[in-house]
């Protein structure tokens, strides 16, 4: 070999080539260390170590390898002399140079250097797995293709099973779109009805209030009328007929307590006794116009959520016989139509003897209750001829 031979790099890899071998490649740290070792060996200064790296970084950075050499032995264990026609190591220096690779031995100068290396069986084990990789890639073509094959036909002829699946798919989305609008417009159904709610209970509340005015203003009439009504009895007592605080009405005078006290309530016995103790008794209902002048004015004094509470005691009573009902003027009321619905009943263990009449919002008839006589306290009525 000659130190002096210089080439390209295209030349240089010809020459290798020609030698049934190629340009090295440097793929491991073995081969580094081995090139730095014989860097220590040939190299007689540091100089020429830097140069030598310097050269072998920039031949890494240009051709993508480096170089990792170290001195050939011969059988006997001595190193085999670089030195040639230029002499040392240091005739290497400055120049750019190529060796060939022969296996695993490689020629420089005069001298035959070994590389150590170790990518012949990772490059086997590289070129079988590329190689695999070109089979597993093929197959998986194949079959795409075959599978594009099938989901064409598959797709150009469905199935009457298909057909019908795709149908039902269809249909559930159409219901569920059916569904949605439908939850959609319940929900402003909905919303509207709370709303509609909100302002009933508001407009009620209102009513409410209203309402409790009226009722204030319809008991503050009735007051007034009750007082006009005492005046006009009075007016009628100074002409005769009626003393002050009594109603006239046909050819009798009558008074009712509730006018003269709404709270004042008696037994029937006490009753009787404060009529007797006005001059008169209580009342006798002996026609259908007395029952509804009776009755009316009952009407216009109601202050209790019960009509029995509401209702006046009259001189009624079946205390001498039970169930014959007699007047306190000795005459048999036979007249059943005046008594309410299921009256009289003679209810509890003393039993109820003495007559009760009331406002009927229903019927002007049924307007009477039996109670009992020493024990239930109401308002009553006292009735007199007129002067």
């Amino acid at each position: 070999m000659s130190a002096a031979a210089k080439k390209t790099w295209t030349d240089s890899r010809a020459d290798c080539v020609r030698r049934g071998a190629d340009l090295v490649v440097i793929d491991s740290q073995e081969e580094q260390v081995s090139f730095n070792r014989w860097q220590r060996r040939d190299n007689d200064t540091p100089g020429h170590k830097k140069q030598i790296l310097d050269w072998s970084r920039q031949r890494q950075k240009e051709h993508g390898s480096g170089l990792i050499i170290s001195p050939m032995r011969n059988k006997r264990g001595k190193r085999v002399s670089a030195a040639g026609p230029a002499g040392t190591m240091a005739n290497l220096l400055g120049r750019k140079f190529y060796i060939p690779r022969f296996s695993k031995s490689y020629f420089r100068d005069n001298g035959l250097f070994q590389i150590f290396r170790q990518g012949a069986s990772k490059r086997r084990v590289l070129l079988s797995l590329a190689l695999l990789n070109a089979v597993m890639l093929t197959a998986a073509v194949v079959l795409g293709i075959k599978c594009a094959r099938v989901k064409e036909h598959s797709l150009h002829v469905p199935s009457l099973a298909e057909v019908q699946l795709v149908n039902a798919l269809n249909n559930l989305r159409s219901n569920y779109s059916n569904i949605t609008e439908a939850a959609d417009e319940a929900k402003k159904t909905l919303e509207t009805v709370i709303n509609n709610h909100a302002q009933l209970k508001t407009q009620i509340k209102l009513k409410s209030v209203i309402i409790d005015n009226y009722q204030k203003e319809i008991q503050t009439l009735r007051i007034e009328w009750n007082q006009l009504q005492s005046n006009l009895t009075a007016l009628e007592g100074t002409c005769g007929k009626c003393l002050r605080g009594w109603t006239l009405f046909n050819s009798s005078c009558y008074f009712f307590s509730y006018f003269e006290s709404a709270a004042a309530k008696k037994t029937w016995t006490d009753s009787r006794a404060d009529c007797v103790r006005r001059g008169a008794d209580l009342v006798v209902i002996d026609s259908q116009e007395e029952q509804n002048f009776v009755s009316g004015n009952i009407k216009s004094m109601r202050s209790y959520p019960s009509q029995w509470e509401n209702g006046v005691w009259v001189g009624l009573t079946d205390i001498d016989t039970e169930g014959e009902w007699v007047w306190i003027n000795n005459v048999t009321e036979v007249e059943q139509r005046y008594w309410a619905y299921g009256e009289p009943n003679n209810h509890g263990r003393h039993g109820e003897d003495c007559a009760i009449v009331t406002y009927n919002t229903h019927s002007p008839w049924q307007t009477r209750f039996d109670g009992k006589c020493n024990r239930n306290q109401l308002a009553w009525t006292c009735e007199t001829a007129a002067q």
